[in-house]
């Protein structure tokens, strides 16, 4: 069964006059934090192994898994035995960077594909489909495209006059990183720089592109990044409406 990875270890410091005590994937929306929903995410195509590569206020994560009936089963592994999830901490350092926590934890994946996310981001997105397209391809990594929604309204003006107003989120035509990968273990290559400041996104990335072995899955479906008290209250109120829960 193929591992699923997440970046747990940043400050979070746009939310964190919000939430100043916990990591942001550990602030809930609805009755689940932002963790378990990605948790959700993954076990609903089968993959039930996580790896967190976490970081600030490492601590804490410890604590919840203990609230949320996890029981350590070695040091830094957790089992739920009800939902059958297996947890790994994995403290990656508290100010380092991307590439690096991923390189820290190399050794964990045996396996020969694994997944990437990131702990602030929820998404529909079909994982089974995904694992296809990424084997189909052939590359190194597999990143997921989404166009993002506006953060703005969308003015309407006649002659210096408001003629319509719309709040709504607004689709940009632009595909950004919506954070869902699927890597092949071969990518560890990439980072062979034992330095802290190794950018995941800026350095790895960026490198692997140019070599031309990284492909993307598009996803249509509904997505959405934690980044601010904003996205926060947005996300909780599509939560409250019943009609969707991010799976």
């Amino acid at each position: 069964m193929y591992p699923v990875v997440i970046f747990c270890g940043g400050q979070g410091t746009r939310i964190r006059e919000f939430e100043p005590f916990l990591p942001k994937p550990l602030i809930k929306v609805g009755n689940k934090s932002i963790i378990e929903h990605i948790f959700d995410i993954y076990l609903k195509s089968g993959f039930n192994k996580f790896i967190l590569c976490v970081g600030y206020k490492h601590q804490e994560f410890e604590k919840y898994l203990r609230y949320k009936k996890f029981t350590k089963i070695k040091k830094k592994i957790f089992f739920h035995k009800k939902k059958k999830i297996f947890v790994i901490l994995a403290p990656t350092g508290v100010k380092t960077e991307t590439g690096y926590r991923l390189k820290k934890i190399e050794h964990k994946i045996l396996t020969k594909y694994f997944f990437l996310t990131y702990g602030d981001g929820v998404a529909n997105i079909n994982i089974k489909k995904q694992l296809q397209f990424h084997i189909r391809n052939r590359k190194a990594i597999t990143v997921t495209g989404v166009n993002p929604p506006s953060r703005f309204g969308k003015l309407k003006v006649n002659k210096n006059t408001v003629v319509e107003f719309n709040e709504k989120p607004l689709k940009t035509k632009d595909l950004i990183n919506g954070g869902f990968f699927v890597c092949n273990k071969s990518i560890f290559k990439y980072l062979n720089k034992n330095n802290k400041n190794l950018n995941f996104e800026k350095d790895i990335l960026n490198k692997i592109a140019k070599k031309k072995n990284m492909s993307c899955f598009y996803h249509k479906g509904f997505w959405m990044a934690i980044d601010t008290r904003r996205d926060h209250d947005k996300l909780q109120a599509i939560f409250r409406t019943k009609k969707f829960n991010f799976q």
